[in-house]
């Protein structure tokens, strides 16, 4: 044997084999019957090495048995045998005398690799997640994969020889089916979305991307196309239309919908002359409710309003919520006020009828406002501006009530808007003052506290009465800048009288509901008086009764919070509105103030007389401290000492005065007996 291990001279036969095979870069080997190795050339080197054997060694299992099995049946076997990316087929040929077997081998690498490509290959289509049809030059099936089956429910023999049905679908379209044609024709693909249909007869959109493929020619011979299905983000897409323009709660359109409407009912009525009107409706006591049942309640309350509302305007009419409890009705069709009233009287009624909440029968009341067009020639924005201002005049005139926008509602608005620039302006320039009206003891004379109240005078408007722009700040929100300015100098100048004159007094300053449900206001209450070093015992906030029924979950903690700084709270024109005693029970009140439209016709009225009394009663019940407002005679302020009443301010002592004017009465007090 030589060193490459071949062997010469055993066997004249071997001693041929090796002469012809040296030189071969195929393998060839020779195997006796009993699994000795005999020979092997140069290239059977990758069979030796994954065999782990050599010549004249035996080979290993399972080869071993192979060569036992073609030498007992003298039959020709082959096998692969594979190293890493290399394969290699043996063929196993048994000699005459059946004491050997040769083996010649010869590289299937590359053949492999093709086949393995193949393979992987058809399984990605097989198993692709993404649909894909294979079709003729005219568009005829020839080829579907599982995921179109999964996807359409056709199966290959539903489908060969068809068009697919998204094509079909497409050819009904002229210009889509055009576009794709002609895309196909100049770049060989084209994707788009499409309308497929199922097996049983469902509808779903997909997105389709049609390629054109040539084989072995300058013409087009097939189209592959992968179908994805987009049924679920199309049903996405109309969820959020859905969220962008109709309100989650009652299922109408909301307020950029119904702006889309009355854009079109705008442009409408130029061209065909076409009347409508716009209606506000906002719901009257809608808080009361949802503080009083909870705010379940006051979601049925609106899907139940919203309910009724569709239900009463005709299907030409759009009804919306706009926000909140306020909902806006855009009624075509309507070129007359009269017509108008009559779709307003409906609606007022359908929105009280009753719904039971917790065993109670509930209802509402509302204020409309209502806007004629082309009566209103104007565009959306001022007119929905105009509607709104008409809402809020019937609101504050009363409720369960409707009212059309006028030349007077307008040169209302307008004079409120030119009001209410200039407001803004005097609070930002410094131009507001603070008066102050003393309070008196009745006994002594003495002045125990102040009411702070801010005046405005404006070299346009001249003396601007805080019954006109109080309620101004509020609806602007100017209230809080407003009602901080006050308070600053209120608090500042009752330092200044402790300070400079020896004089610690009570200070009263109003303050608004808007002012209490804004976040942070014991903050600047306590920044107030950590700034100005006025004592918060010596600080009255006087707080409407309003504030007990329609806030009062709202605003409770705040309350809480100034009390525990120390801060005194008095309820302002007590017995006016509806306040409910038991929030005056549980809320930290400290002072009543019984309202001048009491106090005016005392003694002669004996239901003024008589509620007087019993305000005062309640006052002491409740460990309350107790003073009337609007006093202006002796026998009013007589009556009021004689029922218990102590402290007085009005007219009989002093008007509002400024604070160098103030001076006198704060050493001296206010001999009331002497008026």
């Amino acid at each position: 044997m030589n060193d490459n291990g071949a062997m010469h001279g055993e066997d004249s036969d071997l001693s041929v084999l090796a002469t012809a095979s040296d030189a071969n870069s195929a393998p060839v080997l020779v195997v006796s019957c009993t699994g000795k190795l005999r020979y092997a050339n140069p290239g059977s080197w990758l069979v030796l090495h994954q065999w782990g054997t050599r010549v004249g060694a035996r080979v290993p299992e399972p080869w071993a048995s192979l060569v036992r099995t073609v030498c007992e049946t003298a039959r020709t076997e082959g096998r692969t045998l594979s190293a890493g990316h290399v394969s290699v087929h043996l063929l196993f040929v048994p000699d005459a005398s059946r004491e050997s077997v040769y083996i010649f081998g010869a590289d299937i690498t590359s053949r492999r690799q093709i086949e393995k490509d193949r393979l992987i290959k058809a399984h990605i289509y097989a198993q692709a997640h993404e649909a894909i049809v294979v079709t003729d030059d005219e568009f005829r099936t020839i080829d579907i994969n599982p995921a179109y089956t999964r996807l359409t429910g056709y199966t290959e023999a539903d489908a060969l020889g068809e068009q697919p049905s998204f094509i079909v679908q497409a050819r009904r379209d002229a210009a889509l089916f055009a576009e794709i044609s002609e895309a196909l024709a100049d770049g060989g693909s084209w994707q788009g979305e499409v309308w497929d249909r199922t097996k049983g007869g469902a509808q779903i959109a997909v997105r389709a991307l049609i390629s054109a493929v040539e084989f072995e020619s300058t013409s087009v011979t097939h189209y592959l196309t992968f179908v994805t299905d987009i049924s679920f983000r199309k049903e996405a897409e109309e969820q959020l239309r859905r969220m962008a323009h109709y309100d989650g709660l009652t299922g109408l359109p909301n307020r950029y919908l119904f702006e889309d409407y009355v854009h079109n009912a705008i442009a409408q009525a130029r061209r065909t002359g076409e009347g409508f009107a716009i209606m506000v409706v906002d719901l009257d006591g809608f808080k009361r409710l949802n503080d009083t049942f909870g705010h379940r309640a006051g979601d049925r309350m609106l899907q139940h309003v919203s309910r009724q509302m569709a239900e009463t305007v005709r299907t030409s009419d759009t009804v919306a919520r706009y926000g909140g409890d306020e909902f806006v009705v855009l009624a075509r069709d309507v070129a007359t006020s009269d017509t108008a009233g009559i779709v307003a009287r409906k609606i007022l009624a359908a929105i009280a009828t009753v719904l039971q909440i917790d065993g109670r029968d509930v209802s509402l009341t509302a204020s409309i406002g209502i806007i004629l067009y082309p009566a209103n020639q104007t565009e959306i924005d001022p007119l929905l501006r105009k509607v709104d201002s008409a809402m809020r005049r019937i609101k504050h005139r009363g409720h369960n009530d409707y009212h059309f926008f006028s030349d007077a509602v307008r040169e209302e608005s307008e004079e409120n808007f030119r009001i209410q620039n200039g407001l803004r302006q005097a609070i930002s320039d410094g131009n507001l003052r603070v008066q102050y009206q003393p309070q008196i003891d009745i006994t002594s004379g003495a002045v125990v506290g102040v009411e702070a109240l801010a005046r405005w005078t404006d070299p346009v408007f001249g003396n601007v009465p805080p019954s006109q722009f109080i309620p101004i700040a509020e609806n602007s929100g100017l209230i809080h800048e407003l009602g901080e300015r006050v308070l600053f100098e209120a608090c500042r100048q009752g330092r200044d009288w402790i300070d400079n004159h020896g004089i610690q007094i009570r200070v009263g300053v109003n303050v608004s509901v808007r002012q209490l449900r804004h976040r942070g206001f014991s903050d600047t209450v306590a920044r107030i008086l950590d700034t100005t070093g006025f004592p918060a015992s010596s600080l009255e906030l006087e707080l409407t009764e309003t504030v007990f029924i329609d806030d009062a979950n709202e605003v409770l903690p705040t309350l809480n919070d100034l009390a525990d700084m120390g801060v005194f709270l008095a309820v302002d024109d007590f017995g006016t509105r509806y306040a409910s005693l038991m929030y005056i029970k549980l809320f930290p009140v400290h002072r009543l103030k019984i309202d001048q439209t009491f106090v005016k016709d005392l003694p002669d009225d004996a239901s003024a007389a008589q509620i007087v009394t019993a305000i005062i009663s309640l006052a002491k019940s409740l460990g309350c401290g107790i003073i009337a407002e609007g006093v202006e005679t002796l026998e009013q302020m007589n009556f009021l000492s004689d029922k218990g009443c102590r402290e007085i301010q009005g007219y009989l002592c002093s008007p509002p005065m400024e604070k160098e004017s103030l001076g006198k009465i704060l050493v001296s007090g206010c001999d009331v007996s002497s008026q």
